[in-house]
């Protein structure tokens, strides 16, 4: 059995080929996705939506398990999540109704808020740009969207300009989570509240992490793996997305 996991642990089942679909230009990843599925694995495990979309360009026969991929319907991963149907199938960590969730409670532990700022890089995750549209009530909701480390400081200066201003922060791939003590040290310079989906966040200073729990996520995605090589995938289509 030869598993290969882009931006993944090493599998202890099987034989595995790490190999990464993570920087660069869109085209450098549709690249790696491509040399990656030349390697003929039985199964491909990737962990985001960037490295499951390439994935799925790349080849629509080789069956792929992927873990914290966001609205994988919305993208087009699968048909449904109790029917994926086609090559894939996995586990979210994000949607909709975590971000909503998300935002009430970062307003219910401040309730002089007025203002809340999503924060993501909209190159790699541009579908919660479609939650800026979504997202309605008393509170205004934002676009806090950055595309470099670069952006931070000017993003979160920009934001708290406005009086009553706070911050979610999402998972997009790796970029929040990697430059997490720089947005922190942007929001404590600024004293703008936040709500961030991961407990690492809490640790840097975050008022409080609301999300999926990463480990689990990483388990469960590791026995899709082996029901996949077990059953040869013939029914591989029939396997809930989570």
């Amino acid at each position: 059995m030869k598993i290969v996991l882009a931006n993944q642990e090493p599998s202890t089942h099987g034989t595995w080929q790490p190999a990464t679909l993570a920087g660069g230009s869109p085209q450098h990843i549709q690249q790696a996705a491509s040399e990656l599925v030349s390697l003929a694995p039985d199964v491909v495990q990737c962990s985001g939506s960037v490295a499951t979309a390439a994935v799925k360009l790349a080849s629509s026969s080789i069956p792929v398990v992927f873990a914290l991929v966001n609205e994988p319907v919305t993208q087009g991963f699968v048909t449904s999540l109790a029917q994926p149907g086609g090559n894939m199938t996995g586990f979210t960590n994000m949607d909709f109704t975590v971000v909503g969730k998300m935002v009430e409670l970062l307003n219910t532990m401040v309730p002089a808020l007025k203002r809340i700022g999503l924060m993501f890089n909209s190159d790699s995750y541009p579908i919660y740009e479609t939650y800026l549209q979504r997202l309605r009530g008393p509170l205004k909701v934002v676009r806090a969207t950055v595309r470099s480390s670069a952006d931070i400081d000017s993003v979160i200066h920009t934001l708290a300009a406005q009086p009553a201003s706070g911050l979610v922060v999402l998972p997009d791939g790796g970029f929040t989570v990697s430059n997490r003590a720089m947005i922190q040290g942007a929001l404590d310079r600024d004293h703008v509240p936040s709500i961030a989906p991961f407990r690492p966040f809490v640790s840097e200073g975050a008022l409080m992490s609301y999300g999926p729990d990463e480990l689990d996520i990483s388990r469960r995605t590791a026995g899709y793996v082996d029901r996949s090589a077990s059953t040869c995938l013939r029914n591989y289509g029939s396997s809930p997305t989570r």
